[in-house]
């Protein structure tokens, strides 16, 4: 491979890793928010149902 193909090549993969990184991040703080509004719903209709 030539030295610059490998220097291009080196940093494609590095973006990509960001970009995946990057995608993993999202995908968690989706689940995260996801289940905390879930939980606030649950805990609304206990208080509703106490009410």
């Amino acid at each position: 491979m030539l030295p610059e193909l490998h220097y291009f090549y080196a940093i494609y993969r590095r973006n990509q890793h960001h970009t995946l990184n990057k995608i993993a991040l999202a995908k968690k703080r989706i689940v995260y928010f996801y289940s905390v509004k879930k939980e606030e719903k649950r805990t609304l209709s206990m208080i509703e149902r106490y009410l």
